[in-house]
């Protein structure tokens, strides 16, 4: 007559098909097809010790719940990790290529996808410490396996050599390459990060240099103006009183009432509006007082310059 998918002989009814021990006559789901599975499995390792159909369906119900539920953790799990390593641009289908190359913002990714990885391997070892005590309560305190527990005990030995499989196959392989691409990305991070660094102080270094020329040269220009006002410096380079140099207090000039016309007659031919900033400075450094001040003052006025 042959067998059919569950191994037994089609149109022969077995012991273990019996609905008060928890047998589905033609199960249709995925379901009920593993719960008559594992029914076959315990009934030959447990009944011969049980002999009682209720406390036989009881112990049915709970391995049956069991295994179930772990089955479905570890199926679930497997279909994270499928997941993890697709092509879904959130995913890390590109990056375990191995013509993968890093790009910028790829250190984000890579440690979200690791972290998600960790967090899968954490439960499945979970699972195993858990299985692992669920496996010792089956065993007497002289060491022997409780009789009628064999399925049981062969469930949870595969069960456990299946997910350290899982792992050592799966997931630390994606680990280890995931965490390799990061830190060799840390590294170009670092490297390029250095590299801009280097050229933001180089900037800063160059701005520096050319601030301090320009300083340099207004500060001449504003000795020059101050010498041909008539002024003295002090110590051949200090034009500041503050520094020690005497203030301008008048013009020395033959006599002439417009004292506008005074300043532009003894003001260089040439004198640019460069040089009039120059003389605003001059102002503000508190080199004149006096008479002095107040004619400055009243030309730049007329290039509206105003100094306070």
């Amino acid at each position: 007559m042959g067998l059919d998918d569950r191994g037994v002989e089609r149109g022969a009814k077995q012991s273990w098909m019996d609905r008060k021990l928890g047998y589905i006559q033609d199960p249709k789901r995925k379901t009920g097809q593993f719960y008559n599975n594992v029914l076959k499995g315990l009934y030959d390792s447990y009944w011969p010790y049980c002999g009682s159909a209720t406390i036989f369906r009881e112990a049915f119900i709970k391995e049956r719940h069991r295994q179930y539920t772990l089955h479905s953790k570890i199926e679930n799990l497997h279909r994270q990790v499928t997941y993890l390593t697709s092509e879904n641009t959130a995913c890390a289908g590109k990056y375990i290529k191995e013509n993968y190359i890093p790009s910028p913002h790829d250190i984000e990714n890579l440690q979200r996808l690791s972290e998600s990885a960790s967090k899968i391997k954490d439960e499945v070892e979970q699972e195993i410490n858990n299985l692992k005590k669920e496996d010792d309560s089956l065993f007497c305190s002289n060491g022997k396996l409780t009789s009628g527990r064999e399925f049981n005990h062969s469930f949870n030995e595969d069960t456990t050599f299946k997910m350290k499989t899982f792992i050592m196959d799966i997931i630390d392989p994606f680990l280890t390459k995931i965490t390799d691409h990061k830190e060799k990305k840390k590294q170009v991070t670092w490297k390029n990060r250095g590299k801009k660094r280097t050229n933001q102080q180089r900037d800063r270094e160059n701005k520096a240099k050319v601030d301090k020329r320009v300083k340099k040269r207004k500060r001449e220009r504003c000795k020059q103006i101050f010498l041909h006002l008539g002024g003295i410096v002090w110590a051949d380079e200090y034009y500041e009183p503050s520094m020690g140099a005497t203030q301008i207090t008048d013009f020395v000039e033959e006599d002439n009432e417009d004292k506008l016309d005074d300043i532009e007659s003894i003001l260089p031919s040439k004198f640019s509006d460069y040089d009039r900033l120059c003389l605003a400075d001059l102002v503000l450094e508190g080199c004149f007082q006096g008479p002095a001040l107040d004619i400055i003052e009243e030309y730049l006025l007329q290039y509206c310059i105003v100094v306070s």
